[in-house]
């Protein structure tokens, strides 16, 4: 009787088993869901410096928040020439 691990012995073994273009695919998804997440990082902290006037409700800080998060996620998808395009060209030769 063998006792097979829960989780992946090797996810390298893994990563290089799949087709370059699956591979591909998933390293162009991880970079523009990194410039997803640093341009949702940089509307937060740049809604912090503005003064804030007025009593806000947590409705409205929720409401901005996803706000934030589904224009940081259109702003990354549509970029061409962007963070995550960068990233990509420089680790896409690391892709087999």
């Amino acid at each position: 009787m063998t006792i097979t691990p829960l989780g992946p012995a090797d996810p390298l073994r893994d990563l290089e088993s799949e087709t370059v273009e699956r591979s591909r695919e998933r390293l162009k998804a991880a970079t523009t869901l990194f410039e997803s997440t640093f341009y949702q990082e940089l509307f937060k902290v740049m809604r912090e410096t503005v003064p804030d006037g007025s009593m806000s409700s947590a409705g409205e800080e929720v409401f901005t928040s996803m706000l934030d998060e589904h224009v940081a996620g259109e702003a990354a998808a549509q970029q061409e020439d962007g963070l995550g395009a960068a990233l990509y060209r420089r680790f896409v030769e690391f892709v087999r």
